[in-house]
């Protein structure tokens, strides 16, 4: 199997696979030697931030020297980015063998469920000091949760999505998410959660013999600096200035989380500090968290802000942000694509506020919402907005670029398409798996 074969057949177990929650990846990881018992973790949930936390935290371990590994989804440019070993992309090779190898030892398994065993092989094989492994969906019935000790848990946020597969009420959600607190362990999360979500956290955690720590923002932001996209966090208590290279209102929380983590780490015996999460704070590189590009020729030398924000929550805080950057001035252009099973009434409704030209169009995924149907619904929010529908995100973009601004929001697989095509432009060639 190479590695278009191997993607391929990932591909091909979309929508399959086993209904037994977690038993048919256990046995296909123990004919695999129990590769998850092999390294140690930290294990992240969340409705929304746990990529970026997964990325500050892996950069912190990575920081302080040690040799990391990182389990994330979905991918942005590369499919590849998904298995990262110190902050390098898996190799094409390596990854098709592990296809193969989880392949046979799972042929029931799901898209997620190879994935999640290919990402615990290669951390064994690897001999990480520390993987950081993002969940899928939810938690307590995800692959990810055969992690049988992570040194710590972390719940970054809870709210409503994946309404089927989590339930309807925060409650609901936030029992999922609870699952993957471990006996004994340490479970981290914000202390702004609703209160029945801190409940459910608490319970599992008391079930469980483990240690439920809630931290509240330790950071404001100082300043924000539009042109090249990152900003300044200052320290509440002490007034220490911090660059911090993702922008946007919701990061405040994520780096308050991170100053938390590495101080439990610490406490369990890792060779990190707080000095590593600053060093993670300037460095990191995490894309389509309102990202923003300054386009080339090809795209009218335009200024875009991709966001990968898709869900109601996601979506208020992409807007506070933009209600407070200049890029919300005159009237800048709106592309936006949104998969079916996502709550698009409250983001068409919080995005309906804003004024410009709204172009709506659709992801490669078969499940990214018809664009005629969305232009209908927000113009039922909007009477008289100017609205387009494209059904090639490319032409949606390049006639968006003539506003001079342009916001891509509603999906990661729209904010990394779009970020492919502009990178493409500049560089002269499709961009491709290295």
């Amino acid at each position: 199997m190479n590695f278009e074969e191997s993607l391929k057949y990932l591909i091909s177990r979309q929508g399959k696979g086993s209904k037994g929650g977690l038993v048919a990846v256990r046995a296909a990881l123990h004919r695999l030697g129990d590769p998850q018992k092999k390294f140690r973790s930290v294990h992240v949930t969340g409705t929304n931030g746990k990529g970026s936390v997964c990325a500050l935290l892996e950069c912190a371990c990575r920081s302080a020297g040690m040799r990391t590994g990182l389990f994330v989804s979905p991918h942005i440019l590369y499919f590849t980015e998904r298995l990262q070993i110190n902050g390098c992309r898996i190799p094409r090779d390596r990854f098709a063998d592990l296809c193969g190898r989880a392949a046979v030892a799972g042929p029931e398994l799901s898209f997620f469920e190879l994935l999640t065993v290919m990402a615990f092989i290669y951390f064994a094989e690897e001999n990480t000091d520390i993987a950081v492994i993002e969940a899928g969906i939810g938690g307590l019935l995800d692959s990810t949760n055969v992690l049988e000790n992570p040194v710590l848990s972390i719940i970054t946020s809870v709210s409503l999505d994946h309404r089927q597969q989590l339930g309807g009420t925060v409650r609901e959600v936030a029992f999922q998410k609870a699952g993957i607190i471990k006996p004994g362990g340490v479970c981290l999360a914000p202390a702004s959660v609703a209160p029945e979500a801190r409940e459910e956290i608490e319970k599992a955690a008391a079930a469980a013999h483990a240690k439920a720590v809630f931290f509240s923002p330790c950071f404001d932001i100082h300043s924000h600096n539009w042109d090249k996209g990152d900003m300044i966090l200052k320290h509440k208590s002490t007034g220490a200035l911090f660059p911090y290279a993702i922008q946007g209102d919701a990061q405040v929380s994520n780096a308050s989380l991170i100053w938390e983590a590495v101080q439990i780490l610490s406490e369990n015996g890792f060779r990190v500090s707080r000095a590593d999460a600053v060093q993670a704070f300037r460095r990191v590189i995490w894309p389509c968290r309102f990202q923003i590009v300054h386009a080339g020729n090809n795209f009218n030398n335009a200024v875009f802000v991709l966001d990968g924000a898709h869900n109601p929550e996601a979506a208020a805080a992409f807007c506070r942000t933009w209600k407070n950057s200049p890029f919300c001035d005159g009237k800048p252009a709106y592309v936006m694509a949104v998969m079916k099973d996502k709550d698009r009434a409250s983001v068409l409704r919080q995005l309906s506020v804003f004024d410009g030209r709204f172009y709506f169009t659709r992801t490669e995924s078969e499940r990214s919402a018809p664009p005629e149907e969305l232009a209908k619904e927000f113009l039922m929010l909007k009477p008289g907005a100017q609205v387009s529908v494209f059904e090639n995100p490319e032409d949606a973009i390049k006639k968006a670029s003539e506003n001079g601004t342009v916001a891509v929001i509603g999906s990661f697989y729209l904010a990394g398409a779009v970020l492919r095509l502009i990178k493409t432009a500049e560089n002269n060639h499709l961009m491709t798996e290295e």
